[in-house]
């Protein structure tokens, strides 16, 4: 297959080239800055293109707003068959806009690879498949994916946005608001790593992962799902209550442990998992 990457010189595009092309597939490489994009693509033996002619595969590795606007200036120049399919991470605006495609005569999905350009394997990564208008080059999409990671399933762009606003909105948001904190405070985090404990040393790994890797995406990932608007005033909210159950006492904030600890049933397998990074970390 010959796969085009719109943005295939950012860090996430470039990765997705390296695996296609290890795959077999012969890579495109699509970039707004033309200099940039023909020396990316002279380094790694890939084809520069202006153009989603002659793929059989167009893959949208942008920012999410920049995907949307894209979208309908790409499909006017795509053969017939051709499969058109985003990376992007909020599904809200993107899907509804590969829907209005639909009576062309090409293939449309929407795909969410749950990780950033520093993993080194996709084994355990869950990569969400939302299928709109598909047929056999999204089935070798689909199984590549499949051959890389044992977590590929489908969804739709309501519960991928709704579960997303957990699984990214709040534990992004908690690790702003948690870095705004350290950020106000006289501490040197490289002397605070001496004393670190397992939970912390976990904390600032996380913490760091989302301040310094791309303020870009993750400011848009916060603030283009809507669901997370619920979320963020749901934090607040609760802090303001925790803070209130401290003042009562230990008795109290006990209490509220315990009865909030219900919720996470499957409590053996999720502390083995932190208990494998709490070994790494140490």
């Amino acid at each position: 297959m010959k796969i085009l990457i719109v943005g295939g010189t950012g860090a996430f595009g470039a990765f997705y080239a390296k695996l296609f092309k290890e795959a077999g597939h012969e890579i495109g490489i699509s970039s707004r800055s033309r200099e940039k994009g023909e020396n990316f693509c002279k380094k790694n033996n890939y084809i520069f293109s202006t153009s989603p002619k002659g793929f059989d595969i167009v893959i949208l590795s942008v920012p999410n707003e920049a995907a949307t606007k894209r979208v309908e200036l790409i499909a006017k120049d795509l053969d017939e068959e051709t499969l058109l399919v985003d990376f992007c991470s909020v599904k809200s605006h993107i899907v509804p806009k590969l829907k209005e495609l639909t009576e062309k005569n090409i293939e449309l999905a929407s795909i969410h690879p749950m990780h950033g350009p520093r993993v080194k394997s996709l084994k355990e990564i869950p990569i969400v498949l939302i299928s709109i208008k598909v047929g056999k080059k999204f089935e070798v999409l689909q199984k590549f994916f499949e051959s890389k990671s044992n977590r590929v399933f489908f969804s739709n762009k309501e519960e991928h946005d709704k579960v997303l606003s957990v699984v990214q909105g709040l534990t992004h948001y908690t690790q702003f608001v948690a870095s705004n904190v350290l950020s106000e405070l006289d501490l040197d985090l490289e002397k605070t790593l001496k004393f670190a404990s397992p939970n912390y040393s976990m904390f600032i790994s996380l913490a760091t992962r989302v301040m310094v890797q791309n303020p870009e995406l993750y400011s848009q990932i916060q603030l283009e799902n809507t669901n997370n608007e619920k979320i963020r005033k749901m934090f607040s909210k609760k802090a303001i209550e925790l803070e209130k159950i401290c003042e009562k006492g230990e008795e109290e904030l006990e209490k509220n442990i315990t009865k909030t600890k219900e919720i996470f049933k499957n409590s053996k397998k999720l502390l083995s998992k932190s208990d494998k990074m709490a070994e790494v970390g140490e």
